[in-house]
């Protein structure tokens, strides 16, 4: 992660400080041992990339979403769990009337989706709980929308995700958008 981390930090530094300048510095080691606690030690990738940069509180990575702070990390996960979901069962939403698309379980939300990204609304979270008898792999990452549309699937893991925008921005598929406040791909 390190290196991709210093990569990412180089192309930014170069094309798009702005967007560099939206990073916060390395979480504290209790930061990341909670969130480390709360997703039960299975997403090493994600710690690891704490340790270089506690995501951004403000600002956006890709289009309109932004890398979750490990203190917004777990303000999703208890918003979530303590408020959203209770909301829905209460206005009597059944929660496997969901659509999913990949190797997701068919639920409209579980506490074992992590959220790591968002763009103010709709997640994009390191899934715990995969189908694995349909290809599914602990930390996929995937896409959640708010509004009840399907649950993608978006990569393999964090770790994945991470190098492939990379690689996109090193190779030009990812530019600084027209306003100059995100990154899009071309």
């Amino acid at each position: 992660m390190e290196e991709l981390w210093n990569r990412l930090k180089n192309w930014l530094a170069q094309h798009a400080p702005e967007i560099l300048e939206t990073f916060n510095p390395p979480a504290s080691p209790e930061d990341i041992e909670r969130v480390h606690s709360a997703t039960r030690g299975l997403l090493t990738d994600l710690y690891e990339f704490l340790h270089f940069a506690d995501g951004q509180d403000e600002g956006c990575l890709l289009n309109y979403w932004g890398l979750l702070s490990s203190r917004n990390i777990l303000y999703q996960i208890s918003l979530m769990r303590d408020e959203v979901v209770p909301s829905w069962k209460a206005d009597g939403i059944n929660l496997d009337e969901a659509e999913v698309v990949g190797p997701i379980k068919l639920t409209l939300w579980d506490e074992n989706w992590i959220p790591v990204l968002s763009d103010g609304g709709n997640l994009m979270c390191l899934d715990l709980i995969p189908e694995l008898d349909e290809g599914g792999e602990i930390g996929q990452l995937i896409q959640w929308w708010r509004d009840g549309t399907a649950t993608e699937w978006v990569s393999s893991g964090f770790r994945d995700w991470f190098s492939e925008f990379v690689e996109s921005l090193e190779q030009g598929k990812i530019v600084l958008n027209s306003e100059g406040y995100s990154l899009t791909r071309n």
